[in-house]
């Protein structure tokens, strides 16, 4: 972990060296370049061979986002030797210092907290400034500033509430508590499903939230908890969205023959409602379009 810590902050640094600062800030165009063109969930699919959803977590994503956020302009000052080092050292430090002018006020809120007798009052004043300073560009960049707003704050549910609307990735910074809110969680999921990696264990083994999670992303029958892989029940519900989703019980449960019954009843099923949904599709086309539907079942044969 540190390794990786200190080559990014050498990565960081080539910024300021003249010649290495142009090599790359060539190639981060280049590689923009190339991200445009290709849509970036394909790009991370054919490098790796997983899903984007199976990629939540890895070095991969974050080396995407970290190019995302790289501007045009800074890669092509750093073209210009010298002067550009230049340029991009005083806005660096001066971000550098918005940044910890930020940081110091939040501080400041959460001391006055601390030192308060009636610390429900206080966030109930600050709340509305904190959640203002939360929009600045800095927390967007590095959603991870926002563990220094006050443990007192981030136990607040309204405050929270407010929070995530401005920054889903807030959540990442919370306790359990708002991890396993189905409510807050379920508000998050709508908004980005890549979110489904920090929902709360109990919430992982709740059987009507993931449920009606699965519901609004199949993926998310990769996230279930332990407890409902092996729920009989639950997983024959799985199964019943989707049969392919037997592999996601455990070895236990699949290893059961009632199970396996189950599974081929639903598999038949299921086979047997596609072929009567192809019928009934194809009685509809023919009705509606009859020489065109003839057409293309004759060039089909």
């Amino acid at each position: 972990m540190q390794i990786k810590k200190f080559l990014k902050n050498l990565y960081d640094e080539v910024d300021y060296l003249p010649v290495a600062s142009s090599i790359k800030g060539l190639g981060e165009l280049a590689a923009k370049a190339v991200a445009k063109t290709i849509a970036v969930s394909k790009a991370i699919s054919g490098f790796t061979g997983k899903s984007t959803a199976e990629l939540t977590d890895s070095a991969t994503v974050h080396r995407v986002s970290y190019l995302k956020n790289r501007s045009k302009l800074r890669c092509l000052l750093l073209f210009i030797p010298i002067f550009g080092n230049v340029s991009v050292a005083i806005y660096d430090l001066k971000k550098s210092y918005n940044k910890k002018q930020i940081i110091k006020q939040i501080i400041n809120y959460s001391q006055s907290i601390k030192n308060s007798r009636q610390p429900t009052v206080e966030i109930i004043q600050h709340s509305k400034a904190i959640l203002e300073l939360l929009k600045k560009e800095v927390f967007k960049k590095d959603p991870s500033l926002f563990k220094h707003v006050d443990e007192k704050f981030r136990e607040d549910y309204s405050f929270m509430l407010e929070a995530v609307k401005i920054n889903p990735n807030f959540i990442k910074y919370t306790n359990e508590e708002f991890k396993n809110d189905p409510f807050l969680i379920l508000q998050l999921l709508e908004k980005n499903p890549d979110f489904i990696q920090y929902i709360g264990l109990a919430l992982k083994n709740n059987a009507l939230f993931m449920s009606e999670a699965v519901q609004m992303n199949q993926k998310f029958i990769r996230h279930i908890g332990k407890e409902l892989k092996r729920n009989f029940a639950f997983m024959v519900e799985m199964m019943e969205k989707k049969p392919s989703f037997f592999r996601y019980a455990n070895s236990e449960l699949q290893s059961k023959q009632s199970f396996k019954d189950v599974h081929k009843e639903i598999k038949e099923k299921n086979s047997t409602q596609n072929i009567s949904t192809t019928i009934a599709s194809f009685i509809s086309k023919l009705k509606k379009n009859p020489a065109g539907t003839i057409k293309k079942l004759c060039k089909f044969l």
